[in-house]
């Protein structure tokens, strides 16, 4: 009794550090609400092996608090669950089916069985933790890196958990395994798993933030775009792929500092944001766009020829006055171009510098005027 009292302990403590590690991350890093639900369901599971050192305190009424363990168990597993799905993006519907099955389930065989019989109680909460885990791994959709490395963790908990459900059901038709048995393989896997799905949560919470720090250094703020550092990024993918033919344009709106002056900054950074989306209608879901600086933009045109890339930019440009007028107060917003073939073999500096000497001949030309290489389309 002793052993089986200091695994519980010990069990209680591992859960609630688990769950104050997911709280404490969700709070100092801004992430997401799923990694609360994470941190709930291991003060849950805490709650749940109370439940079980209560039992082993107090042998009276062991059977009321082995079926308040199975219920927090399930309930702890319903929100781990709940949290993997937020975290995709998925409906719940089938998960609360599977748990209010489980809590009938479990008040029946609790008010039928016999006052010493509890293991109709741990064969209906290991199936339906097993099934929970099925679900979380059906929720994992890729299957490299991180979530490989979820993945397995999952499945050895998945088998971990079928296999207390398949011993449960022995003991409870009297075969093979008894009470010893049966509290040696619980004892000796519980706390293991537990530790393993936080290991498994603190991994996914690493890695998710991590991405979420990559994606923060590529962005641009104001505008959602790649910046330059994520434009670079780009640039590599497409110059180290087998495409026939990449096309850059250079965009730069037209006095940008007079309207700052005129409207005002925050005006500014609305004709920004404008300007931005304007493009991105524009240009096709392949193309890349970035914001480098200010009120410059880079568009990179995967095989497009450069006469196609100067029609569609040609198209963008005559468009962009109209366009602005909603948020412009009366002043004609227009940009100008230059666009450039990429030298197979050029670095993106490369490119942007001749793609900037286009840029400032439309700008010398008159503005609002696209140019390539040597000659200027028409207005």
């Amino acid at each position: 009794m002793l052993s089986v009292a200091l695994t519980c302990a010990s069990t209680i403590v591992v859960s609630l550090l688990f769950g104050a590690a997911m709280m404490i991350a969700w709070r100092e890093f801004g992430l997401r609400r799923y990694v609360v639900w994470w941190g709930a369901s291991f003060v849950l599971a805490a709650c749940a092996h109370s439940g079980r050192l209560m039992g082993v305190i107090m042998t009276d009424p062991y059977r009321l608090w082995m079926l308040l363990q199975c219920l927090l168990l399930i309930f702890s597993f319903t929100i781990l669950t709940l949290g993997f799905y937020r975290r995709a993006g998925l409906r719940a519907r089938s998960l609360f089916v599977l748990v209010a099955l489980s809590i009938i389930a479990l008040g029946v065989a609790w008010m039928v069985s016999d006052s010493d019989e509890r293991s109709p109680l741990r064969f209906i909460t290991a199936t339906t933790m097993a099934i929970q885990i099925a679900m979380i791994l059906l929720s994992l959709r890729t299957t490299q890196g991180t979530a490989l490395i979820a993945r397995s963790i999952l499945i050895l908990y998945g088998l971990y958990l079928t296999v207390v459900a398949i011993a449960a059901c022995l003991y409870w038709s009297g075969q093979a395994v008894n009470d010893p048995v049966f509290y040696l393989i619980v004892m000796m896997g519980s706390p293991t798993a537990l530790v393993g799905a936080g290991i498994l949560t603190l991994i996914i919470i690493a890695s998710d933030l991590s991405s979420e720090l990559r994606e923060l250094a590529h962005t641009d703020p104001l505008t959602g775009m790649l910046n330059r550092r994520g434009l670079m990024a780009w640039a590599n993918r497409l110059t180290c792929s087998d495409m026939t033919t990449m096309t850059l344009v250079l965009a730069d709106l037209d006095r940008f500092k007079q309207i700052n002056d005129t409207l005002g900054h925050g005006a500014g950074d609305q004709i920004l944001i404008a300007f931005a989306d304007h493009l991105r209608r524009g240009f096709g879901p392949g193309d890349v766009i970035a914001r480098i600086g200010g009120e410059e933009f880079v568009i990179l045109l995967p095989s497009t020829p450069i006469e196609s890339a100067r029609r569609q930019v040609e198209e963008v440009r005559r468009s962009i006055t109209p366009a602005m007028l909603s948020i412009s107060a009366g002043v004609n917003v227009t940009a100008s171009f230059g666009i450039v073939q990429e030298i197979r073999g050029e670095i993106l500096d490369d490119i942007l510098k001749r793609a900037d000497i286009e840029l400032y001949r439309a700008k010398a030309a008159g503005r609002d005027i696209v140019m390539m290489q040597g000659m200027a389309a028409n207005r």
